[in-house]
Order: structure tokens, then C-alpha cells, then sequence
């Protein structure tokens, strides 16, 4: 029996210890230009894969706070 919890706590301390892979999102963003006027229209050119975009347009109240 001994013998048993000895192979399942090296077991789980082996597994535990095994950290997977993170790796940074490839992903850009790209606009037509570098300046705009006020009220122009802007489109972004996204490449990648970002798995979560979030975007604020500026406007009051539009905001995500929480």
C-alpha cells in the first residue's frame, strides 16, 4: 500500500510541476493612415487572431467600466 502512495505523490508532483505552453497572440492592427479629421471615417485593417477585440469609440457613456 505503501507503495502505491508513494508512486501517486511523485505522480502528481511530476504532472503538477509541468507548466503548458503560453504564447503571445500573433495579431496586428493597421490604419489607412496616420491623422484624421474630426468626423472622418477610420477603417482598421486586423490580421491574426486575437480571440477577444474590445473597442471604445469615444463617446460618453458608451464606455465599458466594468
Amino acid at each position: 500500500m505503501k507503495n502505491y502512495l508513494l508512486i501517486a505523490c511523485v505522480s502528481v508532483l511530476v504532472f503538477s510541476c509541468q507548466k503548458p505552453g503560453v504564447f503571445p497572440p500573433e495579431f496586428t492592427v493597421q490604419a489607412d493612415k496616420t491623422s484624421y479629421k474630426a468626423g472622418e471615417s477610420v477603417s482598421f485593417t486586423l490580421n491574426g487572431n486575437a480571440d477577444f477585440i474590445s473597442f471604445f469609440s469615444g463617446e460618453p457613456l458608451s464606455d465599458y467600466a466594468f
